[in-house]
């Protein structure tokens, strides 16, 4: 049987002496081409004049909102999305008005992105429903209705 062959010259696997050298080399050209890359970039953009920056703004987080419910309908049931959730209230005389204020409709303050909601519905056998809701003073919906308990349903978002 004969003895396994043992590499005589340099074997492709060993890195060879120079290449730590040469690597620090490479870095130190890069380093040097950084440096004058950025001192030229500095050179050749032209000085800006400051900006003037306009003060932030906050944007309002709250909307007021006002439900609105009229009609010729002698009493109705009412339906509404409230800043503290869903609150019903039976046999009320249109125009709705809030009892604090006097005012037709009713106001709250609601968080921007909020649900809105109102329905109404008659509870006779004739007359008309018209439900509408108001954020910040704009009118976001309204829907009519008429006949014996009918319902006017509105919706829409802070």
């Amino acid at each position: 049987m004969s003895e396994p062959l043992q590499p005589t010259g340099p074997v492709a696997s060993q890195p060879e002496k120079n290449s730590r050298s040469g690597k620090w080399i490479l870095l130190a050209i890069v380093g040097v081409l950084a440096v004058l890359f950025v001192v030229n970039q500095d050179k050749s953009e032209p000085k800006k004049s400051p900006v003037a920056v306009a003060p932030m703004v906050p944007v309002s987080t709250s909307h007021t909102v006002r439900y609105l419910v009229t009609g010729t309908a002698r009493a109705v049931d009412i339906t509404m999305q409230t800043p503290s959730g869903t609150s019903q209230q039976d046999n009320l005389s249109l125009p709705l008005t809030s009892k604090a204020t006097g005012k037709a409709g009713l106001e709250f303050k609601m968080d921007a992105g909020e649900f809105l909601y109102i329905s109404a519905q008659n509870q006779g056998e004739s007359g008309t429903v018209t439900c509408s809701i108001f954020v910040d003073g704009t009118k976001v919906a309204e829907v009519s209705s008429e006949g014996a308990y009918s319902i006017a349903s509105c919706d829409a978002s802070a």
